[in-house]
């Protein structure tokens, strides 16, 4: 079934359309085969969510700390050329 009519039919005009109905279950799929969780809402909006591995979450978590401390030195530096 489609969510929005309109646009898979413009899809399907232009020949872009491709096992119809059949993307979830290829998602699921594909994320099982990798270890990684994968939920999906489809309430009125349409939203996936993907679990990192944990170690992926700390790599990720260390590097938003790095930036951030690297950021906020550039503008100590800048306040202080001003």
């Amino acid at each position: 079934m489609a969510r929005n009519p309109i646009l898979f039919d413009a899809f399907h005009r232009l020949g872009i359309t491709e096992k119809i109905g059949s993307g979830i279950n290829r998602m699921r799929q594909a994320m099982a085969a990798r270890n990684i969780e994968v939920e999906f809402d489809t309430g009125y909006f349409f939203i996936v969510t993907l679990a990192r591995p944990e170690s992926t979450r700390k790599e990720v978590t260390d590097q938003v700390k790095k930036t951030a401390e690297s950021l906020g030195n550039k503008g100590e530096e800048r306040q202080r050329t001003h």
